[in-house]
């Protein structure tokens, strides 16, 4: 059941980081701000796009490549709370940072 369980974070999680590349690809208007170079929003897409794959790949992975992966999102998601909440963005800067600790206690404790 752990393993379900690690599994499962991990496809959750890419859920957003894939919108978010579509989004950014198909509808970029919707998400980005006016004047934003179209390079940009295909960076960020296609980034988006990239990690999102790389959570689905780490899904499918063995329980211990699950658990490295996972303790290293946790520097990098915290680092992403801070700095969207320096940015204002308390939304996200709430779920990088629940992500984070959801990610230290499921390696931890699964």
């Amino acid at each position: 059941m752990p393993a379900l369980t690690t599994s499962a974070l991990l496809y959750v999680q890419s859920v957003p980081i894939l919108l978010n590349g579509i989004v950014n690809l198909v509808a970029p208007e919707t998400v980005a701000v006016p004047g934003t170079p179209k390079v940009a929003l295909h960076l960020i897409s296609i980034l988006s796009l990239s990690l999102g794959v790389g959570y689905i790949v780490a899904a499918q992975a063995s329980a211990a490549n699950r658990r490295t992966f996972m303790l290293a999102s946790v520097p990098l998601r915290g680092l992403a709370a801070a700095l969207f909440c320096a940015d204002g963005e308390m939304g996200t800067a709430v779920w990088e940072g629940s992500m984070a600790v959801v990610n230290t206690a499921a390696a931890l404790l699964l």
